[in-house]
């Protein structure tokens, strides 16, 4: 088949430039002696705070749930999961702290409950009771106290179904502080800014603790030690990214050639290799982190070529020949399309044979049965573009919880962690547990919310929101309301299901929640992958600009 002479019958997207062209990350070089040096460092640094978080808390719990929260805030919390872990069980178990004494103010209680949470137990939300008034709203007195609505504010983000309280103070909390922006310094407004942006619980490690770093040297009461720790840390970690940004920029560049190959495509080096952050940052994970940045660039292009570029025709045998899996098949594509089809088997080949040296072959099976499907389902959407049909709600939700790659990429992520996502582990995740259906929601919603107006300026499948409006018959500003509320509930499910025993490790689930963090950072103003700008200064200071000793 030859490839189409009718460049005006494709949707084409004229996607805007990379806004990185000018840097080569793939000439980077790690320095040997300033690695070792910050490893010197960090490895002394690591026995003095280990010293302050063993100590019996005991006489004082609220400290101790202080400290800790610092260290997961400064990024430092995966050098101490054991001890933390530790600490924070012997406090819950024994119920040493009264949360009703007088002394814990807000910021203290609201601090405490969140803690427990993100770590898994279950505190109830009853502790905010006695800030409430006869009248079942807010204390009124609590509009003054920003560093208390703050905490509050980020407390409110672990909520469960249910727990009307916190959905209270999450509007409480949101007036008021929008109120601060505009009577606080500029420092203070920014923080409060990006605090309502994106709160910490659904922020991506990496950038928070960059942020908070920021944050902690203007605090008075900071601990310098924890603070130099903090930073050199940062550094070490940002230098082992660096690292494999610079691998995957080599094979992107000799395998991919997206000019030559992919021109109609999303350039989008970078804004993959943040899906490889956000799900594996921990400096052990180089492996994972490079193999979900080379999926997530595959799977630009795939989108791409269905989207802004395949004809229905060419579109239907590409799928034919991801379901033969053969290289066979190639003769049978477009000219344009061989050299995809020609990468994505030999990116799998790679992982089978990988996969069967390490006896999981049942892992690469998983993925290979997940990437059939969301080519299938990509192949659906494009059906419905092209008989113009606008599927309902339902209808297009079902097969988006494919195409939205957050069933694809949970696969993967499951795949690249090794040995202990066993056989039962991928039966979990192919249940369609709460969890996981929940994390798909989220990825695929919150991306139409933001991409819709975008897609919708040329031929393009409708999104979930025209659908939702068709199938509730409703506008579209009242659609975008449906839709962040789904949103909002799907985030209720994956803290309740964090909270309670699972089928998998929480090892396992950390990645998927790093996934969904992932997504809320994309699309927290805009359609950020495709767009770039609003991640560009995020993007610079994770993996460009180290920190300023």
């Amino acid at each position: 088949m030859a490839r189409s002479s009718q460049p005006s019958s494709r949707p084409l997207a004229n996607f805007s430039p990379s806004v990185w062209n000018q840097h080569d990350f793939a000439s980077f070089s790690l320095e040997d002696s300033a690695f070792d040096s910050y490893t010197e460092e960090i490895e002394a640094l690591k026995v003095e705070v280990k010293d302050m978080l063993m100590t019996s808390p005991s006489n004082h719990p609220v400290q101790k749930i202080v400290l800790i929260d610092l260290l997961c805030r400064l990024g430092l919390s995966c050098h101490f999961d054991h001890e933390i872990q530790q600490q924070l069980e012997h406090i819950f178990d024994a119920e040493i702290i009264s949360f009703d004494e007088n002394r814990n103010d807000l910021h203290t209680i609201a601090l405490m409950f969140r803690v427990f949470r993100q770590h898994g137990y279950k505190m109830s939300s009853d502790v905010f009771k006695r800030f409430k008034n006869d009248e079942s709203g807010f204390n009124a007195s609590l509009a003054s106290d920003v560093k208390g609505l703050l905490s509050l504010y980020e407390a409110s983000h672990l909520s469960i179904h249910g727990e009307d309280i916190l959905d209270e103070a999450l509007e409480f909390t949101r007036t008021h502080l929008k109120f601060f922006m505009t009577q606080s310094s500029p420092h203070l407004a920014r923080h409060i800014s990006e605090t309502l942006l994106v709160p910490f619980h659904k922020g991506l490690p990496r950038i928070e603790a960059r942020k908070y770093i920021s944050l902690y040297e203007r605090d008075d009461s900071r601990n310098d030690a924890i603070l130099k720790f903090a930073k050199i840390d940062f550094n070490r970690v940002q230098l082992l990214h660096k690292l494999d940004l610079c691998h995957l920029s080599r094979w992107y560049k000799d395998t991919i050639d997206i000019e030559s190959n992919f021109p109609y495509a999303r350039d989008r080096l970078l804004e993959s290799f943040l899906v490889g952050i956000g799900t594996f940052f921990e400096p052990q994970y180089t492996r994972p982190r490079i193999i979900m940045g080379k999926l997530v660039i595959l799977i630009t292009i795939l989108d791409d070529t269905f989207d802004a570029y395949g004809t229905l025709e060419e579109l239907e045998c590409f799928t034919n020949a991801m379901e033969r899996w053969d290289i066979a098949a190639m003769d049978e594509l477009p000219d344009y399309m061989r050299p995809l089809y020609k990468i994505l088997l030999s990116f799998f080949d790679e992982l089978e044979k990988e996969s069967k040296e390490e006896g999981r072959a049942y892992a690469f099976s998983y993925v290979k049965d997940g990437w059939k499907a969301y080519v299938r389902g990509n192949l659906v959407e494009a059906q419905w573009c092209n008989a113009g049909y606008v599927p309902t709600f339902d209808e297009y939700l079902k097969n988006g919880l494919i195409t939205s790659c957050c069933h694809i990429l949970p696969l993967m992520s499951f795949f690249v962690i090794g040995e202990i996502a066993t056989l039962e582990a991928f039966e979990w995740l192919e249940s369609s547990p709460k969890f996981v259906t929940a994390s798909q929601t989220i990825g695929c919603l919150v991306d139409d919310i933001r991409s819709h107006k975008f897609e919708q300026k040329r031929r393009h499948v409708a999104s979930a929101v025209e659908c939702y409006m068709k199938q509730y018959g409703i506008t579209e500003e009242e659609a975008v309301t449906g839709l962040k509320e789904m949103v909002a509930k799907a985030w209720k499910d994956i803290n309740e299901e964090w909270m309670r025993a699972s089928a998998v490790s929480m090892e396992l689930l950390k990645p998927l929640v790093g996934l969904m963090r992932t997504v809320e950072e994309l699309y927290k103003m805009d359609d950020g992958f495709t767009d770039q700008l609003s991640l560009k200064d995020n993007m610079t200071s994770l993996v460009v600009d180290e920190v300023s000793m």
